[in-house]
């Protein structure tokens, strides 16, 4: 599985492969795995957990430095993962968005 960038911060999700059995690609479901590890956070190698938080609501969370990222239910793929976190990153970050910023 091709990292995943969680945050403009470059916070990312890297494979963490004593969680699977079999490979873990973009289709790969998210949905069974609530409560379970769904990574490994690469800046502090931590396992990254997948929770409900509301109705409408999961986060990933870092078991080492908690980190805490939320996005929709209806994400539920890491393929999807990957597109809602860059959409994310594009929105918040005028950098990505080709804007100057003032310092």
């Amino acid at each position: 599985m091709n990292p995943i960038v969680l945050t403009r911060h470059k916070d990312t999700l890297v494979e963490y492969p004593a969680a699977f059995d079999g490979e873990v690609n973009d289709n790969s479901n998210l949905t069974s795995l609530v409560g379970s590890i769904v990574g490994q956070h690469k800046v502090c190698g931590g396992r990254l957990e997948i929770g409900s938080t509301s109705e409408i609501w999961n986060a990933i969370i870092c078991r080492s430095c908690y980190l805490r990222v939320v996005f929709p239910k209806e994400v539920d793929t890491y393929g999807k993962l990957r597109e809602w976190f860059a959409m994310m990153i594009k929105i918040k970050d005028p950098e990505v968005r080709g804007e100057t910023i003032d310092h």
